[in-house]
């Protein structure tokens, strides 16, 4: 690729971990042809998982810590797993506060049991509706 004065700048979601424009340029102040077509600047979420965050969801990213080279958002091992809990069951279930960024890691295990315990409520709400309907 040839390099430019101008750069289109992107940004990486922390939660998806997709590049998306920004809507910002980059310019060589000094007008070299310094730029690669796109530059990524830094994290943010992406329209998709800022208008869950919107909502009211926190996002639990599935990380492998044993791959993980540190805790910074760089040096996570991602598994790709995302689960998005609604702020107050987070806070229920976690006994903790919704965290500020939106998003915490969270390894296969414990996205594991969020899910086996979705599937149960699930389950339990479809019996319900089926049994006094007569």
């Amino acid at each position: 690729m040839t390099k430019s004065c101008v750069s289109m700048a992107v940004a990486t979601c922390p939660v998806c971990a997709r590049q998306h424009d920004t809507g910002e340029l980059l310019l060589d102040r000094r007008l070299r042809d310094s730029l690669e077509p796109k530059t990524c600047t830094g994290w943010k979420m992406c329209p998709a998982c800022q208008k869950l965050r919107d909502d009211g969801y926190v996002a639990l990213v599935g990380a492998d810590k044993l791959k993980s080279s540190g805790s910074e958002l760089g040096e996570v091992w991602r598994t790709g797993r995302i689960v998005h809990l609604r702020a107050s069951v987070f806070s229920d279930v976690f006994d903790a506060e919704v965290p500020e960024q939106g998003m915490v890691f969270a390894d296969d295990e414990t996205l594991d049991q969020l899910e086996a315990a979705a599937n149960r409520t699930e389950q339990q709400d479809d019996a319900e509706e089926g049994g006094d309907h007569g």
